[in-house]
């Protein structure tokens, strides 16, 4: 059975923290080494990380962070959505949007963003296009919104 933990880096032991952001890095996506790398500092008073768990073991990983991989003023941002391929397909990855922006909602954000070059996923969930933009590798990616009213 898998649950779920959402993480602000001030409120863990810094020994689970680490952990986490070691199983993250393990991931072999490099959208999840973003937020590994991100994990291995010291991430924002607003942000958090959203860990799908499988016993002790990270089997999905979402975050909602300040900026994300453009230089744009939108913010904040989900970002870096990933499950183990074994876990696909059991609506892990919708909880974990869920559970992220149920945590943007009590931070007092009325509204999230999201950047993805994925089809139909984040429109599912209630995201909204917005624009065409250009990261920080040169790609094409659609930004998304969502109100959090």
């Amino acid at each position: 059975m898998v649950n779920y933990k959402v993480l602000k880096q001030s409120n863990i032991a810094p020994n689970i923290w680490d952990n986490y952001q070691q199983q993250v890095n393990h991931f072999e996506w490099s959208g999840a080494k973003f937020i590994a790398k991100k994990m291995a500092k010291q991430m924002g008073n607003n942000e958090r990380v959203v860990i799908a768990l499988d016993e002790d073991q990270a089997v999905g990983v979402g975050a909602l962070v300040d900026q994300d991989i453009a230089n744009i003023p939108e913010s904040p941002y989900f970002s870096t959505l990933y499950v183990l391929p074994d876990y696909r397909s059991q609506n892990i990855a919708s909880h974990i949007v869920k559970l992220v922006l149920n945590e943007a909602r009590i931070l007092g954000y009325q509204e999230i963003y999201v950047m993805t070059q994925l089809k139909d996923f984040y429109e599912k969930l209630g995201f909204q296009y917005q624009k065409m933009i250009t990261d920080f590798m040169d790609r094409q990616m659609k930004l998304y919104r969502q109100t959090l009213a």
